[in-house]
């Protein structure tokens, strides 16, 4: 039973980017790097989020008889998830509240349908962006022909804990085929291989400082959300038991909770350079807050206070290249590679009978 309000506050972040911005979360959150004995113009694309959590969704939909006609990605915010898992979907079509967000999906899918080396992995002209709330989804969608019960999937990663949960799930239920799955996922907290990153230990409280005693003041309701892996986030059966989503049709799937191995494997784990661990943090809401925070304390003269991405920089090269003399070597913090981590909760809903007793008819 879920213990949280039932519509956490809504983003005030994300969907207020500048074009500015949205383009930089898009350059940071573009998918993993090629393999490095693959040059970049001949490599497949990367992902958005590692290949074992797109298995394990497609997985779980394919098995419980889930159709492969349409997807709709709310919260798509640059579209990483759409172009994703587009090629496994006859149409896809991704909603996101930003029209800034919005503008840059459609350029970096424009971008790479018009690209030949290699080209895109979907069929071009198959994915779809518009503005619009996860809300009101029945009806932002009607104009494009998407009538109740026609999709396939929907998801929404990196989102839900923003969403208004009653009225969305409303609409998702609306929206599913009777085959249909609803999926919600979100990744929390940053954390590093004990073994095979460098000075793990230290490195690791660095992360664990930042979240908690630097960011964390300027944490909402939807960031305690996602670092719980949605444990307090309202459940369908809860705030929209009218919907049709039942217990018994919930599946959850969880990884890396504080850290821990999988079963004995770091999972998601990969090998990320620290600029570029760097980069991905530059993304994250509450660090646009904190230094929206302090712009304003500095505009009142109270104070010049190191920015927050700095400040981890600058700890982490104390930690991984040590005395001056190293540095004087001409190596750089932003080279080091460290193996990374996060959190990952997966859930999984198919609508029921069950849930929808008792409805009364609405």
């Amino acid at each position: 039973m879920s213990t949280s309000t039932p519509t956490p506050p809504a983003d005030p972040t994300f969907r207020t980017y500048t074009s500015a911005q949205a383009t930089t979360y898009a350059l940071n959150r573009h998918g993993h790097p090629p393999p490095s004995n693959s040059s970049s113009s001949s490599a497949s694309p990367q992902p958005s989020y590692p290949r074992p959590l797109y298995d394990h969704i497609l997985t779980s939909h394919t098995s419980t008889r889930g159709p492969h006609s349409l997807l709709l990605d709310i919260g798509c915010g640059p579209g990483n998830i759409s172009r994703d898992l587009a090629p496994h979907f006859t149409r896809t079509i991704g909603i996101d509240p930003s029209s800034s967000m919005i503008s840059v999906a459609r350029n970096l899918t424009l971008e790479a349908e018009s690209s030949s080396s290699p080209p895109p992995p979907w069929s071009p002209g198959s994915i779809t962006y518009l503005t619009g709330d996860a809300g009101t989804l029945t009806t932002t969608l009607a104009p494009l022909g998407v009538t109740p019960g026609s999709a396939s999937l929907l998801i929404a990663g990196m989102a839900a804990h923003w969403f208004p949960l009653p009225q969305f799930y409303t609409c998702a239920s609306e929206l599913l085929s009777p085959t249909g799955t609803l999926v919600l996922f979100t990744c929390a907290s940053l954390y590093v291989h004990p073994t095979r990153t460098p000075h793990a230990a230290k490195v690791q409280a660095l992360f664990s400082r930042l979240e908690d005693e630097v960011l964390g003041p300027y944490a909402l309701e939807g960031n305690r959300l996602s670092r719980g892996l949605y444990r307090e986030l309202g459940m369908p059966w809860d705030v929209a038991p009218n919907a049709g989503f039942g217990e018994e049709g919930c599946g959850r799937r969880v990884w890396n909770e504080g850290g821990g191995n999988e079963g004995g494997e770091f999972f998601f784990g990969r090998r990320e350079s620290v600029g570029r661990v760097l980069g991905s943090l530059e993304t994250a809401s509450m660090v646009t807050r904190w230094r929206e925070a302090n712009c304003r304390r500095r505009e009142e003269g109270r104070g010049e206070e190191v920015d927050c991405l700095e400040w981890l920089r600058g700890e982490l090269e104390g930690v991984l290249l040590g005395g001056e003399e190293e540095r004087g070597e001409g190596r750089k913090v932003e080279d080091v590679e460290l193996e990374v981590g996060v959190g990952v909760v997966v859930l999984t809903f198919k609508k029921t009978a069950k849930g929808k007793e008792g409805d009364g008819g609405n």
